[in-house]
């Protein structure tokens, strides 16, 4: 893949984005300044020109910036709308690839034999808007591409989703260790969405069988991944519902351990469960097209169930897993503050933008009770280092700062 300007796939991904999108550019500026970001990470894959392809990104902002005082005093890199269609708009892709019908992908990468096999639809061109990528992990022993003939035949999700399976360890023990199933989810993700026009706010991890367990514990380890989870004629693990605030999830069928973790969810004061045991893909397909994830959460709570900490705009260092550590952030725009209580971890390192507050205010961060007050100067550099790690065009961040907590107990 490389990175330019899709104008009908930023389209559909701006409409498809949980909140109504503000653009105060037109197309063409998106175009434009979606062209130079695709131009410097051309530069860094090439290891050349990097700084001369990043300050014509700053420059092609300035301009931009210039048009926009016309009409107000704002800085691009404040509208957070507005960045996240241009770096969209630095995406293309290569290729024609077949539609219509299941085919079989291998690929290696780092060591790890990644292979799925995908649907597109026949009318899919990416060109012609990013879809919903539903991304499926089969039963134990079950073939992948028969999981998708047999599993997801449905004409309506045929035609408007991408539908990928994924090939498993054979030792279902190993399905969320880095080295087995968890490698294959987080890489086929990737490897997915460099190839095919997927918005990313629109992905959903799907298991059957023994693949529900390993949906529920790979989606509690990387909630802000995936617009939802999906159960289907399986049995969930020892997933905590702590984690899934901000991730809704649908299950048809299952037993005593979905009933434990919906009802957990309700405890919590979360209401995006949906347990259907009838429900069939027509049903499935509505919660789908429903469903759209929250890429910048006001409120964030976050118990991390491995030594990674990430977790949308924010993440913990300074945790051991075993000691059960948690973590709840809040965001009041209106008053500019963050509030974050915790305990087991030392330091939350935090990414704003201008969709979570407001930047060009005083932004208040209380950590455990100990306020700090801090302005903040956008930055390019974040931005582009951030998208470059994510791949994720709705998560653009332009400043960024680490704040220890204080008095951080363990259990």
């Amino acid at each position: 893949m490389t990175r330019r300007f899709g104008l009908l796939l930023m389209a559909a991904a701006l409409a498809a984005a949980a909140t109504p999108r503000e653009l105060l550019l037109k197309e063409k500026d998106h175009e434009t300044l979606g062209k130079k970001i695709g131009a410097y990470y051309t530069a860094v894959a090439e290891k050349e020109g990097i700084a001369a392809a990043k300050a014509e990104v700053g420059e092609a902002i300035a301009k931009l910036n210039k048009k926009l005082s016309k009409k107000s005093e704002v800085d691009l890199l404040g509208l957070h709308d507005d960045l996240s269609a241009a770096f969209t708009a630095s995406i293309t892709y290569s290729g024609r690839p077949k539609t219509g019908k299941v085919f079989d992908v291998e690929e290696e990468i780092r060591g790890l034999q990644l292979a799925y096999s995908v649907h597109l639809p026949k009318s899919y061109k990416s060109n012609k808007g990013a879809l919903p990528l539903v991304l499926c992990i089969p039963d134990e022993g079950e073939d992948r591409a028969r999981h998708l003939d047999e599993e997801w035949n449905h004409p309506g999700l045929r035609d408007s989703v991408i539908l990928a399976s994924l090939q498993m360890p054979e030792d279902v023990s190993t399905w969320t260790e880095r080295t087995g199933g968890l490698g294959t989810v987080m890489f086929g993700i990737r490897h997915l969405r460099d190839n095919y026009a997927i918005d990313p706010d629109r992905i959903f991890l799907a298991g059957r069988g023994a693949g529900v367990a390993a949906a529920g514990e790979i989606a509690e380890m990387f909630p802000f991944t995936f617009a939802g989870v999906i159960g289907r004629s399986g049995e969930l693990g020892d997933t905590s519902p702590k984690n899934f605030r901000n991730l809704p999830c649908y299950f048809s069928g299952g037993g005593s351990k979905v009933t434990e973790f919906t009802d957990g969810a309700k405890e919590l004061g979360y209401d995006n469960m949906t347990v259907d045991p009838g429900g069939n893909l027509d049903d499935l397909q509505k919660w789908i097209e429903s469903t759209v994830r929250d890429a910048n959460p006001s409120s964030i709570t976050f118990a991390p169930t491995t030594p990674f900490g990430d977790c949308y705009w924010l993440r913990a260092d300074g945790f051991d897993p075993a000691e059960n550590p948690e973590l709840t952030a809040t965001i009041d725009r209106e008053k500019n503050v963050i509030a974050i209580t915790s305990k087991g971890i030392s330091t939350a390192n935090l990414w704003f933008n201008d969709a979570l507050v407001d930047l060009s205010r005083e932004v208040t961060v209380i950590c455990n009770g100990v306020e700090h007050k801090d302005t903040f100067k956008r930055n390019l550099t974040i931005a582009l280092d951030r998208y470059f790690l994510s791949n994720d065009a709705s998560r653009i961040y332009t400043a960024a700062k680490g704040y220890d907590l204080p008095d951080a107990g363990t259990d």
